[in-house]
C-alpha cells in the first residue's frame, strides 16, 4: 500500500492540481502537491543565505504536513480541553457565493488530534434547516467520529462543542440539539467570525504608551462574547492585527461552567494545533481551519476522506 504521494506539479496554478487531488482521494492515498519552486530554492539556498532559511521552513512545513496526512501526529496540546470532542462547522458555496452548496463538519478529540470529516448537501439555504436524509447524514458522521474516539482511547463522548465559521442560527442550534438529545450529548455552539469595526490596542504602565496588541490578547465584551487575537504583532508585518469575534450562542444547562472565558481560551488553544505549518501559526482554530479547507474542496469536487486537508 501507499503512505503517501508527492507529485511535483508544473507551476502554482497547474490545472492539474483538482484532478489529481480527486484521483488520489478517490483512492484514499494521501497526497502532497509540490511546486518547482522547491527545487528553485534548494538550488539558490546553496549560496544564499535569506533563500536558505526560506527554503528550510519550506521543507519543515511540507514534512510536517506530509506526517500529518499519513497518520502521524506531529503534535497536540499538552492538557486536554473541557469537552470530550470538537466539532468545525462551516459552509461551501457553489456556483456563487450566494449559494449554499455543501456544509462540512471536522471532529477533532479533546487534545486537537483530527479524529475524522463530515459532510452533507445543503438546500438554497445557509442553515441546518435539514430534510431527512441530510440529518441521518450528519448524525451519521457524529456517530462516527464518537465511535473512533471510544475505539483509540476508550473515552465515551458525552460532551461536544461545535464552532461554525460565521453566524449561528437558530435552525443550526435546533438541529445540534436535536442530535445532542438522540445521541446523549450536551453541547455547546460557538460563532467565530471577523470582528468587524473592533480592535484590541494593549496600554503599558506607566507610560500608558498604546501598542498593536500580542498573540493572546483578549478580551470578554460580556457573558457571551469575547475578542481574541490569535496572530499578533508578532506575525503582522503591516497593519494592526484584527481580533477574531467569539460568540457563545448556545450551551446546554449541563455544560453551564462553560463560560465564554473558557471558549476563547480554547479557540485560542486551537489555534495552535492545526498542523500545516511548524514556523509560524494560523489565526483560526483548526476545528475552523480544516472544516473551511474542505468546503472549498468539495465544491471542487474532491473526495471526502479522514485524511486532514493539509
Amino acid at each position: 500500500s501507499i503512505s503517501i504521494a508527492f507529485v511535483v506539479l508544473a507551476r502554482k496554478d497547474d490545472e492539474d492540481y483538482y484532478p489529481l487531488k480527486r484521483a488520489f482521494n478517490r483512492a484514499e492515498v494521501p497526497s502532497q502537491m509540490l511546486t518547482p519552486d522547491l527545487i528553485d530554492y534548494f538550488y539558490e539556498a546553496q549560496t544564499d543565505e535569506k533563500k536558505r532559511g526560506r527554503f528550510s521552513d519550506t521543507m519543515r512545513n511540507l514534512l510536517i504536513g506530509a506526517l500529518g496526512k499519513a497518520g502521524i501526529i506531529p503534535w497536540t496540546l499538552k492538557d486536554t480541553l473541557y469537552a470530550d470532542m470538537y466539532v468545525g462547522f462551516d459552509i461551501g458555496h457553489k456556483p456563487t457565493r450566494e449559494s449554499a452548496h455543501v456544509a462540512t463538519f471536522v471532529f477533532l478529540d479533546n487534545r486537537g488530534v483530527y479524529i475524522s470529516s463530515g459532510c452533507i448537501t445543503m438546500g438554497p439555504q445557509r442553515r441546518l434547516k435539514l430534510h431527512a436524509n441530510a440529518y441521518a447524514d450528519l448524525k451519521y458522521w457524529f456517530e462516527k467520529a464518537m465511535k473512533k474516539i471510544r475505539d483509540v482511547d476508550g473515552t465515551d463522548v458525552r460532551s461536544v462543542v461545535i464552532h461554525k465559521d460565521g453566524d449561528v442560527y437558530d435552525d443550526d442550534i435546533n438541529t445540534f440539539r436535536r442530535l445532542a438529545e438522540e445521541l446523549g450529548l450536551n453541547i455547546a455552539v460557538i460563532s467565530i467570525r471577523k470582528a468587524r469595526g473592533l480592535r484590541l490596542y494593549r496600554r503599558t504602565a506607566p507610560s500608558s504608551i498604546v501598542e498593536a496588541p500580542c498573540t493572546g490578547d483578549h478580551m470578554v465584551l460580556d457573558l457571551k462574547r469575547a475578542l481574541v487575537v490569535n496572530t499578533g504583532c508578532e506575525f503582522i508585518r503591516q497593519g494592526i492585527p484584527r481580533p477574531l469575534m467569539v460568540e457563545l450562542c448556545y450551551v446546554d444547562p449541563q455544560l453551564s461552567s462553560y463560560t465564554i472565558a473558557k471558549a476563547v481560551a480554547e479557540v485560542y488553544k486551537l489555534s495552535f494545533i492545526h498542523w500545516q505549518t511548524a514556523t509560524s501559526k494560523i489565526k483560526l482554530p483548526a476545528t475552523i481551519a480544516y472544516a473551511d479547507e474542505w468546503a472549498y474542496l468539495l465544491t471542487e469536487d474532491v473526495e471526502l476522506t479522514d485524511i486532514p486537508p493539509l
